[in-house]
């Protein structure tokens, strides 16, 4: 077969498997693994029978910065004697070849951002909408449950929709469904009213899974689209507007909501704060409540946990999901609590304590370096509304100031690595 053909066919595989990546987190983790994988594959497949290296030789910094990440890997697998997640250690590049992988294609392919958000965005509805039917009928279509049932309120706390006992509908909303609405607007007509309800109906979706970093997230994200881009300013105050009625009216008319985002809280937040005798009024104690956060809440108790790993392994931390098994180690932390109490979990719920504790100073450097060379390579080559609009969504989802999922998990480190590869998707009428 002649070189050329082949590569064609080589492109347009990649194009219909970047098509699929938002859609296959609904068929779950051993889907993404291999679609991931597989455009690795193709890639140095792609590059070998091209037999032209000039690419790797023009971005050279980063795969030099590969070959650390694997060789810091291997070393501090055996430094911490981690031999049960060493091949997962190693797999995790799969996830950082992503970016570098979009920019190799995008020399060879555009993407018609206009139909394909069109198509998006009648998978977000289809989502969206057996959110709905679940969160009116406590079954989805598919006959999952809710999540988190609280014996004590009688009522369901999560609402994760088609993703089932995955609770990780309200982050892929504000990540993959943000973006999926901005590009419809940005690639088709910009039809302000349309805009305007799309992004309330998004973030009325989020709000009722129940999922409250989720709900910060798009915050964050909206703000940075307000920051970065004057053409927003208007639409996004007024959708501010709108989502203020719906929290006041969400939190008061629903037993869900108002536990999810007001009162628990707030309990745990002016738990044991001091009272004003005279007023019979609780006086809020900012550093009180920092104390309650992290010693009464599951959260804060990872938090010390993995600073406490942290700062005993500084330079190349604990190793690589040692977390879950180390974390057993700090009991002592917790001493005067109940004994039922600790901080231990499968990760820290904070991604940057999570790299720090098991991956140390050394391990966050590398982790920094991917993200920034991606971020100020996409803005030399890339529309610059694109990449504003794409990097306010990812700066909401890794905004550090809020828990977060696993950075190595597979759900998380995609939703991640996929936005931040989209800084390379090229339009095929790139009018803006």
């Amino acid at each position: 077969m002649h070189t050329t053909s082949f590569n064609k066919k080589i492109e347009k595989t990649f194009y219909y498997v970047v098509l699929l990546l938002p859609i296959s987190f609904v068929f779950g983790s051993a889907i993404l693994n291999i679609l991931i994988t597989f455009l690795a594959v193709i890639f140095f497949i792609h590059a070998l029978v091209s037999k032209d290296f000039s690419y790797f030789k023009e971005n050279n910094i980063y795969f030099v910065f590969l070959i650390i990440f694997l060789i810091f890997q291997i070393t501090n697998n055996i430094i911490n004697n981690n031999m049960e997640y060493f091949y997962k250690s190693i797999f995790y590049l799969r996830f950082l070849l992503l970016p570098i992988i979009f920019k190799y294609f995008s020399q060879f392919i555009k993407f018609n951002l206009s139909k394909i958000s069109q198509i998006y965005l009648i998978i977000l509805s289809i989502i969206v909408f057996d959110l709905y039917y679940q969160y009116i009928f406590d079954i989805n279509l598919l006959g999952f449950k809710p999540g988190l049932f609280n014996l004590d309120e009688n009522l369901y706390e999560r609402y994760s929709g088609i993703f089932g006992n995955e609770l990780i509908l309200g982050s892929y909303l504000s990540s993959l469904g943000f973006f999926i609405i901005l590009i419809f607007y940005l690639f088709n007509f910009e039809n302000n009213y349309i805009f305007i309800i799309l992004l309330s109906l998004l973030f009325l979706s989020i709000f009722i899974t129940g999922e409250r970093t989720a709900l910060i997230s798009f915050f964050v994200s909206t703000f940075f689209i307000f920051l970065f881009l004057k053409k927003f300013r208007k639409k996004i105050l007024l959708v501010s507007l709108i989502i203020l009625l719906m929290l006041i009216f969400g939190i008061n008319q629903s037993d869900q909501l108002k536990l999810r985002y007001f009162n628990y809280p707030l309990n745990v937040l002016t738990k044991d704060n001091s009272i004003d005798e005279k007023e019979n009024l609780k006086i809020y104690n900012v550093k009180k409540s920092f104390s309650n956060f992290m010693n009464n809440t599951d959260w804060g108790r990872h938090y010390k946990t993995a600073i406490a790993m942290f700062l005993d392994n500084p330079i190349n931390g604990q190793g690589f999901k040692q977390f879950r098994i180390k974390c057993k180690n700090y009991d002592y932390l917790y001493s005067l609590e109940n004994n039922k109490k600790n901080g231990c979990s499968t990760h820290p719920h904070h991604y940057i304590l999570e790299i720090l504790s098991e991956q140390g100073v050394f391990g966050l450097s590398v982790y920094l370096f991917f993200v920034i060379f991606v971020i100020k390579d996409s803005l030399k080559i890339n529309n610059k509304i694109y990449i504003l609009v794409l990097l306010s969504i990812i700066f909401g989802n890794m905004f550090p100031f809020k828990p977060s999922g696993s950075i190595i998990s597979t759900s998380f480190s995609s939703i991640f690595w996929i936005m931040l590869s989209y800084s390379y998707l090229k339009n095929k009428k790139d009018t803006l």
